[in-house]
Formats: structure tokens, sequence, C-alpha cells
């Protein structure tokens, strides 16, 4: 999520989206400092999805959308700052209201929070990305909470079959 269109292609560049690379695109790199050395395609580690979302709202909403669809949102790279919305914390707590197992990844080049107060505010799973970032630094950030997010999902799947299970083995004893 964030409210300049440029850095959200950014990041569907970054992560697989298909689409060309943009001349704005190519500018908001350069400002960044996220533009590949060569003209190679961008560092592939993992196939992502990518939704953006220009405001926090928003993205909230294509959340909770996702949460009811069961398709939930693995990761949320966030923007602190984000006119004339929600900024990214509020964005955040409200993101963890619709689903508390989404990752965040604050992305910012500004000190509006410090890292206790936003770690006070989530309390798990969050990180905080200065600008400028780099391909490299979103790609393999990207990669590594999808897959633990991945397989926190498979565990939570898991205990709730061995929970079943075990319900449906404790009623049929005391039927027996």
């Amino acid at each position: 999520m964030d409210d300049d269109a440029d850095v959200l292609a950014t990041f569907r560049y970054f992560l697989g989206a298909s689409e060309p690379l943009s001349e704005a695109v190519s500018a908001i790199d350069a400002l960044l400092g996220a533009v590949p050395a060569t003209d190679e395609q961008p560092l592939r580690l993992a196939d992502f999805e990518v939704t953006t979302a220009d405001q926090g709202r928003l993205g909230v909403d294509l959340a909770a959308k996702a949460v009811a669809e069961e398709c939930s949102f693995a990761l949320a790279f966030i923007d602190m700052r984000m006119p004339p919305g929600w900024n990214g914390l509020v964005t955040a707590k409200k993101l963890r209201e619709v689903d508390p197992n989404i990752y965040v990844v604050f992305v910012t080049a500004f000190a509006d929070h410090t890292a206790a107060d936003i770690y006070r505010e989530l309390n798990h799973n969050v990180l905080l990305l200065k600008k400028p970032f780099n391909q490299e630094e979103i790609a393999l950030m990207a990669a590594t909470l999808c897959g633990s997010w991945n397989a926190n999902n498979e565990r939570r799947r898991s205990e709730l079959r061995l929970h079943h299970a075990l319900q449906q083995f404790m009623a049929s004893k005391s039927q027996g």
C-alpha cells in the first residue's frame, strides 16, 4: 500500500507482475536506488500474486474480501505516510483486525514512529524497511515472509484437523 502509483508499479515489477517497466517506474527506481544493474529481468525468488492499494482503507477492504473468499494475503508492504487517508500504523492495526496472521512490512523514509512503538502496537510478524530499498531486499523479504506464512498456515490447518479428529474420537468413546 502506497499513495504513490509509481511505487506501487515498482512493487508489482519487483514481485513478478508481467507488465512492462514504464518510464515512470524507471524514474522511481532511480530515485529509490533500485535500478537493476543490467537489462535482465528482476530477481525472481517465487511467484507472487500482487494486489496493490493506494490508500490504507482500500487495502484493508481488499484484505477483508480476500479473507472472506478464504484467500488471505500473506504479506502487506505498507508506506507509513499515505495522505490524505490513514497512516501506515493505523492501516496495519485495522489490517490485523481483519487478519491477525498477515505479515506487515513498513516501508518508509521517515521516522514517524520508532521500531519499539511499531512493535508495541502490532506485537508480532512486523518489519521495518527504510527507503531507499532495492529489488533484492524486496524479493528476498517477500519470499521469506510468504514462505513462513505458508508454513504457519499449514501448521494451523494441521492443528485444526487433529483437533477435529480428537473430538470425533472422544465422541465415539463416549457413545461406546
